[in-house]
């Protein structure tokens, strides 16, 4: 019966991409779909319990009701009751831990879905929070990562790399840490990071265009969370830097809000331009590394797929745009299709 299901999915998905030269995956690649469909309802996803009418100054897709997953030896804290993250293999005895724009972030977006609550006690920890992405942002506006980093097939991110993600979720942060402190040094910390979006990739940034696709693609551009040589182009990470953008279009204070909106309306065009390429059978791919690197398996990741759901919808609610709910809805029903 599901073999049925993703037949008529895999149909539905094949768009026009005649501008590139690479058409959907629908063929080859079910069996890992199938495995990750099967994690997916193993792990009991519920991309619904996230869902929320976007808004800069309301819940951040209900991370309230996201447990904190901060258990040892992965995370700890540190003496001011901030996150840290280790990378190092669960058998290694010495650690190191880091502080990482994108935990520290979502640690903020978590705690103003408490202050929503009506909790005001969540505001101080925002406060030490939003302070600490401060002390690590440089002052062209970047957060550089100060570890090494590797991630399939791309090789080892060297200390010092940068991350649309971390830009874009550092925005979304310091819009409700100014919102519930009043204290304009976020506001002024989102326009920096926002400024260190635009920075193209052969200079250090992270922005880039969907060239690397196919002939006449390289009017789109792409906001990148792993701006290696050869680009991913990693689906999640433009979305989070998608709601940022929205963020400050929405919220800036200055000059550059028209900017922020030209923004958000050309990467919302390339992710609509590129997005039938991530699904193969309603399954979505984490990254288009399978195109890009040439690599004989594509990536898929059950918990990223309840992601891509709710993130789709909540641009959806920002935009209106039925493509994106579309899309949403196959993934979504996909991954609900009885075996």
């Amino acid at each position: 019966m599901r073999a049925i299901w993703l037949g008529l999915i895999s149909m539905l998905v094949v768009h026009d991409v005649s501008a590139a030269s690479l058409p959907p995956l629908t063929f080859g690649h079910e069996a890992d779909s199938l495995r990750m469909f099967d994690s997916y309802q193993s792990a009991k996803y519920e991309p619904a319990k996230y869902a929320v009418r976007y808004s800069p100054s309301g819940k951040y897709f209900n991370m309230d009701v996201l447990k904190a997953s901060y258990s040892s030896p992965t995370f700890k804290f540190d003496s001011f009751g901030m996150p840290m993250v280790s990378y190092e293999k669960a058998g290694e005895s010495q650690r190191t831990y880091h502080y990482n724009p994108v935990t520290l972030s979502q640690f903020i977006l978590r705690e103003h879905s408490i202050v929503i609550n009506g909790d005001m006690s969540a505001a101080k920890k925002i406060k030490v929070a939003a302070d600490k992405l401060i002390e690590l942002q440089s002052d062209d506006g970047a957060f550089r990562y100060d570890y090494s980093f590797r991630i399939w097939p791309m090789p080892e991110f060297k200390p010092g790399w940068v991350s649309a993600l971390g830009q874009g979720s550092a925005i979304s942060a310091y819009v409700r840490a100014w919102n519930t402190t009043g204290d304009e040094r976020y506001a002024k910390g989102a326009a920096k990071a926002f400024a260190f979006l635009k920075v193209k990739k052969e200079n250090g940034g992270v922005r880039t265009t969907l060239a690397e696709l196919g002939d006449g693609l390289g009017r789109y551009m792409w906001l990148e969370e792993y701006p290696a040589e050869i680009t991913p182009y990693t689906l999640n990470g433009l979305m989070f830097t998608l709601i940022g953008l929205y963020d400050w279009c929405k919220s800036s204070p200055y000059s550059d809000r028209a900017s922020a909106c030209y923004y958000f309306d050309e990467n919302l065009k390339s992710l609509k331009k590129v997005l039938p390429l991530y699904s193969v059978g309603g399954a979505s791919m984490y990254d288009l590394s399978v195109y890009t690197y040439g690599t004989e398996k594509a990536k898929f990741n059950a918990f990223y797929h309840m992601i891509h759901i709710v993130l789709l919808n909540g641009l959806y609610t920002v935009t209106g745009d039925s493509e994106l709910a579309i899309y949403a809805q196959i993934f979504d029903s996909a991954s609900r299709g009885s075996r």
